[in-house]
């Protein structure tokens, strides 16, 4: 993290944690000191809790996706969040 703090963040950052869902959020609040509000951010946990789910989202993460995850779920999930809803579709 230390590097994005003279550095521009890219437009996607993912992040595998093991975090308890207590601990989690503070962790992403050391990353969120040095993100550019235009970072899109997706989290790989290891716990199926819609409490965090939804304190995530509140936050600005982009995806919480629950591990183990497939490479076509991370896909998936990269190309929704990069989707414009107003282009044409393919």
């Amino acid at each position: 993290m230390s590097y994005y703090q003279s550095a521009p963040t890219p437009n996607l950052i993912m992040v595998e944690s093991r975090a308890e869902p207590r601990d989690m959020m503070g962790h992403l609040a050391q990353l969120a000191e040095v993100c550019d509000p235009s970072t899109r951010v997706v989290i790989i946990g290891h716990y199926n809790d819609v409490m965090l789910y939804r304190e995530l989202m509140k936050n600005g993460i982009s995806e919480y996706m629950v591990a183990p995850v497939s490479l076509a779920d991370i896909m998936g999930t990269i190309s929704q969040i990069f989707v414009d809803p107003e282009a044409d579709p393919l």
